[in-house]
């Protein structure tokens, strides 16, 4: 019998009292509460899967509608057409199109002087196959442009690609030939091109042909790019390779004894000129011509491309600091990278007008096409430190009419490392104004297209030289804004 009087305060003889089991009723009351709470949790898992899926099919089916919306527009008389027969309109008329496209591709420009044909009509324009093509053919010039020389025409088709125009440019230039009429096409993500192209001097040989033929086929295959072109081309050049570096290696070996006489008797006579000090020309004499015996004729193929042309992939813009030269921090080789050094590592924004560095940057971005800017500052950098304890009434110096350039990041840095040391400001005024420049180059709208469009990618870089630690990041051209002051990094590195 359950105890009620001690549930209700009651007690009676002869009823034992028997206090409650509440620790028992409590622990059965947690297991069914755990229970429901479990129970409820799944319900609420199933009804969010359920609406997700439901809001993932809506989407699914507001894309489908808005596609057939826009084909109903694109073919006539299908405004109130069902979804079956509508795609089976579709169906016949890409047919219609592949059938013309075949039609068009039959034909081809078999002229060099122009779109004009031997009946005086225009030719078609080159229309872009399905199948990649790399080919070379003869052809007559004409009087007015060619000086009645033979000049060949090469046709390439290939998938559409950014570049593609510059690694063909890089291809002409590499055989010492210049294209000297050009037609092109896209369509569908495909690409043809007929160049005519006329070497410099005199009609090209066999080995010009031959290497022609190989760049072509390297852009086509995407391979055109830097050394790579010059490894595809050397095939043809190799012999000729040889037989120039061994006599550049005679010159070289016959010149070191010349050389070491004359550096002995240089000695003698420089002791006695300058009681015991070393002569820095002749040290510098003595590395150029251990650059020429280790790197250039071991790699003379390579500074021989380097000769015709140039085509670097970064353009870097440093402190003009004695300590921090980006080739020998940075392991940059002849022909990697584009740069020009000034104080501080500024970059003025378009409004100030030009200057030797938005010369520089002009040149590399729109004429090399480099595909990336890399701003590096340092550590202990004198024209910060300059900057930093200018006056803002004092405007004489050279060097202060530089440095004011990086006001903005001087003012920002005074702003939020106010109470710090001087050096402290100076440290951080360093990678500020990096970043104020990474917002300069923006100001530039040829620069700011191009990074648009994932074609250019704008880095900063900070070399602490004091402890070896290099610091990188790429500037986030959707978190940044010029006007506001705003900028954003992304893929940031440490290397120590």
């Amino acid at each position: 019998m359950l105890p009620f009087q001690s549930y209700h305060g009651l007690e009676s003889e002869g009823v034992l009292h028997q206090e409650p089991p509440f620790n028992s009723v409590a622990n059965f009351m947690d297991g069914c509460d755990s229970m429901m709470s479990s129970a409820s949790k799944s319900e609420r898992k199933s009804e969010e899967a359920c609406k997700s899926h439901k809001e993932a099919e809506r989407r699914r089916r507001q894309r489908i509608n808005a596609h057939l919306s826009t084909l109903r527009t694109l073919l006539p008389n299908t405004t109130k057409t069902d979804k079956a027969s509508l795609l089976a309109e579709v169906v016949h008329h890409v047919k219609e199109l592949r059938k013309r496209a075949a039609d068009v591709l039959k034909q081809d420009v078999d002229t060099c002087d122009g779109r004009g044909g031997s009946d005086g009509q225009l030719c078609p324009w080159p229309f872009p196959g399905e199948l990649d093509e790399a080919t070379l053919s003869y052809c007559d010039g004409d009087d007015n442009n060619n000086n009645n020389k033979e000049v060949m025409k090469a046709t390439l088709c290939c998938e559409d690609r950014p570049g593609l125009n510059l690694d063909l440019a890089r291809a002409i230039g590499a055989v010492r030939a210049r294209a000297i009429r050009a037609e092109m096409m896209t369509v569908g993500g495909r690409t043809k091109s007929v160049v005519v192209v006329q070497w410099a001097g005199s009609v090209g040989g066999e080995e010009e042909i031959g290497a022609l033929k190989r760049a072509l086929k390297a852009v086509v295959d995407n391979r055109a790019s830097g050394s790579a072109l010059a490894q595809v081309m050397s095939g043809n050049k190799r012999a000729r390779e040889n037989e120039r570096n061994q006599v550049l290696r005679l010159k070289a070996s016959s010149s070191s004894v010349g050389l070491a006489q004359e550096l002995t008797s240089y000695e003698v006579e420089n002791v006695a000129k300058t009681d015991g000090g070393q002569d820095l020309f002749a040290e510098m004499k003595q590395r150029f011509l251990s650059f020429k015996k280790q790197k250039y004729l071991k790699e003379s193929e390579h500074f021989q491309s380097l000769a015709e042309a140039q085509y670097p992939k970064f353009m870097v813009i440093a402190c003009a600091d004695s300590r921090v030269c980006p080739s020998t921090i940075l392991g940059f080789q002849p022909g990697e990278a584009f740069m020009i050094r000034n104080v501080a590592n500024l970059v003025p924004p378009l409004e100030y007008g030009p200057s030797e560095t938005n010369a520089a940057l002009d040149f590399a971005v729109n004429t090399l096409e480099v595909e990336n800017v890399l701003v590096i500052g340092h550590s202990s950098c004198g024209g910060i430190q300059a900057l930093m304890g200018m006056q803002d009434d004092v405007d004489s110096s050279f060097l202060q009419k530089w440095v004011v350039n990086g006001k903005v990041a001087k003012l920002r840095t005074k702003a939020e490392v106010a109470h710090s040391s001087f050096d402290q400001q100076c440290r951080h005024c360093e990678k500020e104004s990096i970043n104020r420049s990474l917002l300069n180059l923006l100001t530039y709208p040829w620069i700011q297209e191009k990074v648009r469009k994932e074609l250019l990618s704008i880095h900063g870089g900070y070399y602490d030289f004091m402890n070896c630690a290099f610091e990188k990041w790429t500037l986030d051209l959707k978190g940044s804004s010029i006007e506001g002051g705003r900028y954003s990094v992304k893929d940031q590195a440490f290397w120590h």
